[in-house]
């Protein structure tokens, strides 16, 4: 889920996945037919199933998907990109456990580069590392992050990384949870001393909207940060960079818990 949920922040390449540029495809959906297109060792696989879903009877005498479900009860999207990677691996059990990097690849159908920063042996120079991630996202491309001292600070004890984790948590992040990189801008806000400070933003999504966010420096909530002025550069930083029109990912919107929040490189 974590993969899938990168891949849907990119409207562009979740289009691929489910055949979009396929019109004969998509009028099948009305006999109840969906194609989906995966990848084992870089080369496609095209599944098709039905749109009959397995699921369960709540408490309450409603049905919903046994398994993975979108957070709404009209939308079946996830369950049945689901039930089709299921079916390439011979039965949704096999679904339990990998990585996230193997579904990413069987997704997008190609190798997946992880960056590992935070450290002094690890982390690049921050202006490079903040260009880098701008045009990544502005190119399209599926990026995400999450915090995970268990890769990074194998040699810490115990103790010492669960009090890292216990740092994050305190700031509204989820240690292990996958978070989508959609963006990244630039606003320019003035320091007590008068001088310009450049702020270097990278944009962030929860996939479990009704969760926690970053309420650290320059959160969605910091009224006193995010003046008109400021949200003015924002949406133009937005406005510089867009494509055909636009794309919902770029659109922000303040003071509100929809899982979408700014965080600033430091």
């Amino acid at each position: 889920m974590n993969a899938l949920s990168l891949v849907a922040s990119e409207e562009r390449q979740l289009k691929l996945l489910t055949c979009e540029k396929f019109p004969e495809l998509v009028e099948a959906r009305k006999q109840g037919l969906y194609v989906f297109r995966f990848f084992k060792s870089c080369k496609p696989h095209y599944v098709i199933i039905d749109d009959r879903i397995p699921c369960q009877e709540m408490p309450d005498g409603k049905e919903v998907p046994y398994f993975a479900r979108c957070r709404s009860p009209h939308l079946f999207w996830v369950s049945l990109v689901e039930k089709a990677y299921a079916k390439m691996h011979g039965r949704y059990f096999a679904l339990d456990g990998g990585s996230t990097d193997e579904a990413l690849e069987d997704l997008l159908g190609f190798p997946i580069e992880n960056c590992f920063v935070g450290t002094a042996e690890t982390m690049t120079d921050k202006g490079r590392f903040f260009q880098t991630i701008k045009t990544l996202c502005y190119n399209h491309v599926v990026i995400g992050c999450k915090i995970d001292h268990e890769l990074l600070l194998k040699d810490q004890d115990k103790a010492m990384k669960e009090q890292k984790y216990a740092a994050a948590l305190t700031k509204g992040l989820q240690p292990h949870h996958m978070y989508s990189i959609l963006d990244a801008r630039t606003v320019v806000t003035v320091g007590v001393d008068g001088k310009k400070v450049e702020n270097n933003l990278i944009r962030l999504q929860n996939p479990w909207s009704d969760a926690q966010e970053w309420n650290g420096e320059c959160s969605d909530m910091k009224e006193d940060f995010w003046t008109d002025e400021i949200k003015e550069q924002f949406r133009r930083a937005y406005e510089a960079n867009k494509e055909d029109g636009g794309d919902e990912r770029f659109m922000h919107t303040w003071y509100q818990d929809d899982g979408i929040f700014c965080i600033p490189v430091e």
